[in-house]
């Protein structure tokens, strides 16, 4: 059997983008701390389950200090039973820190210190000694606490305050489906042009 050369370095090219297609995936990432306590929505008063949540990506994962682990882009919101869904609307970060072995939601804004000033509710567990914001995890419970602020956190619906609460429970979700990116997209098509142009010319050369 002959071997051509071109159809070897057909073969090779349309591999590589096929690989680098499946492995060239935007690591999306649901953090989410559920709890239970009393506050106010603009001006709102509540008292009941709360749900702060923030959606990223993990390659926006960093370290500023040893131990202290960061993703500061996405989006936050809270959702308060019988109130709805507010959006955060200053900067907002998911922590993890390991010499303290807590997780939170803190001001986005302050996270290059790797201190957690400004919480909106962190949680404290020797079980988040090791988790670093890049993978799943949980759900695991903590004990509450926050660096409360009498201002609270802006959102589209008002300022968020929420006394410290006795607990929660923090979870990570990574994407069930990872979605390729634009430019695995692109190496797609172009893989599968080539293909194309080499077929119509062999069809060419036969007729």
């Amino acid at each position: 059997m002959t071997i051509h050369r071109p159809h070897l370095i057909l073969t090779a090219i349309l591999t590589m983008t096929l690989f680098m297609a499946s492995t060239s995936n935007a690591g999306s990432i649901t953090y989410t701390i559920t709890t239970s306590g009393s506050g106010s929505l603009g001006g709102q008063a509540f008292d009941g389950e709360v749900v702060l949540r923030f959606v990223g990506d993990t390659a926006n994962v960093v370290e500023p200090a040893p131990g202290v682990f960061y993703n500061s882009l996405g989006t936050a919101t809270v959702t308060i039973a019988g109130l709805g869904t507010a959006v955060f609307t200053q900067p907002i970060a998911v922590y993890a820190d390991h010499t303290y072995n807590s997780v939170g939601f803190i001001d986005g804004s302050d996270y290059t210190s790797g201190k957690a000033t400004l919480g909106i509710l962190n949680l404290l567990s020797p079980d988040y000694a090791t988790y670093a914001l890049s993978s799943a995890f949980g759900p695991v419970s903590g004990n509450g606490w926050t660096s409360f602020t009498v201002a609270g956190f802006a959102t589209d619906r008002g300022a968020f305050i929420l006394p410290p609460p006795g607990s929660g429970v923090f979870e990570a979700v990574t994407s069930a489906g990872a979605v390729p990116e634009p430019a695995s997209l692109v190496m797609l098509g172009l893989g599968a042009g080539v293909l194309g142009c080499v077929v119509r010319r062999k069809a060419r050369a036969a007729a």
